[in-house]
């Protein structure tokens, strides 16, 4: 598991937005909607690795004629996020990425997820470090996480992003070693984003794997 941390039909480009840009693109694009000050920067938070237009593309999937709402928004979002998630597996094959959802103030006040005993501990402080990263002189890096298909390994880790507002990404064994390559330098791009490495002992370009492992920041 790696802390480190994205791309639309269009393909995204880097570099990308980055929150000031997103934040005045988005308030230029609402110009003529009347979207409140806090949708906004709920949609920054929302946004970090989309590019220009897949921003300016929420505006086409809102109705202008009447206050944008939430439950508005949030499907907008949801549209383009699954474009976003389509266009990145298409273009690196033998990859997922799940992107954090649109979600409401305290969406997430009663929300629990149920870990095995033997991640939770691993997950724990790595949700320290997310929330309190100033508290530390370095970026907690890689961990190897072992045990029988159906374990709940990959599960836990998908729960945790969504609690944690995380981009998830898998990358599978049977990548080839340039996507792999091009797929990690995207990631890189990320302020925080979980990669998932599954089976890596399987995997036949373990020296590139490492390789950019190792140049995660």
């Amino acid at each position: 598991m790696d802390v480190s941390l994205l791309d639309h039909s269009d393909r995204v480009r880097f570099p990308l937005p980055t929150e000031q840009q997103r934040h005045s693109l988005l308030q230029h694009a609402f110009i003529e909607t009347l979207v409140s000050y806090r949708q906004i920067q709920q949609l920054v938070q929302a946004t970090e690795g989309w590019s220009h237009r897949a921003l300016v593309s929420i505006v086409s999937n809102l109705d202008k004629e009447t206050v944008v709402t939430d439950e508005q928004m949030e499907e907008a979002l949801e549209r383009i996020r699954a474009n976003l998630e389509f266009d990145f597996t298409k273009m690196y094959p033998h990859t997922q990425i799940i992107l954090p959802k649109f979600l409401k103030t305290n969406a997430f006040l009663n929300y629990r997820i149920v870990t095995p005993p033997s991640i939770a501990e691993c997950l724990n402080k790595l949700s320290k470090y997310l929330r309190h990263s100033e508290c530390y002189d370095r970026t907690p890096m890689h961990t190897l996480m072992y045990g029988p298909p159906g374990g709940g390994k990959t599960t836990a880790i998908r729960n945790f992003c969504e609690e944690m507002n995380l981009p998830f990404i898998v990358i599978k064994s049977g990548i080839s070693a340039s996507d792999l390559s091009k797929a990690l330098e995207s990631v890189n791009e990320f302020k925080y984003a979980l990669v998932f490495i599954d089976e890596i002992d399987s995997f036949p370009h373990t020296g590139e794997l490492l390789k950019q492992m190792d140049g995660f920041a």
